[in-house]
């Protein structure tokens, strides 16, 4: 199944990673976008939730900004598309992956989470701010915010 996303490229000048974790096994699903659909996936989140983090993130990888973290996780990517290997360090404009809509997801999308340890049920959020378009500094998007890159 096709996604509605764009290939994600690492375009931050400031950061560069190296690939530390990775999954790529997990089918593409359809998208719940209806009322009725939203709900039947709704109440199968619990099963989800007690399979483990993979079962949450689907296909992944996980970037190490340096050695002890740092962490980078994008999430819900499309299988057999992602462009990276572990070990491998990542640079700015390379591709990593393709948007996707794998497991714990209701619809393609990037989802981007930077934490403080590979340890996913005790690791703390960091936040993330992004270099604006016009290179005019830093921006740390709201809650819901669509950045444009």
């Amino acid at each position: 199944m096709a996604s509605s996303c764009a290939h994600l490229r690492w375009n931050r000048e400031w950061l560069s990673g190296t690939v530390v974790a990775s999954h790529d096994a997990e089918p593409e699903h359809r998208a719940h976008r209806s009322l009725w659909a939203g709900l039947a996936y709704l109440l199968t989140q619990p099963g989800r939730l007690r399979q483990g983090d993979e079962a949450v993130a689907g296909n992944h990888v996980v970037l190490a900004v340096a050695s002890r973290g740092p962490f980078v996780l994008l999430a819900h990517l499309q299988r057999g598309l992602i462009a990276v290997r572990m070990g491998q360090r990542v640079q700015a404009g390379e591709v990593v992956a393709a948007c996707g809509n794998s497991r714990n997801s209701t619809q393609p999308h990037d989802h981007l989470h930077a934490m403080d340890s590979l340890d996913w049920q005790h690791a703390r959020g960091l936040p993330i701010a992004f270099r604006r378009p016009d290179g005019s500094g830093a921006h740390l998007p709201s809650e819901r915010e669509i950045v444009q890159t």
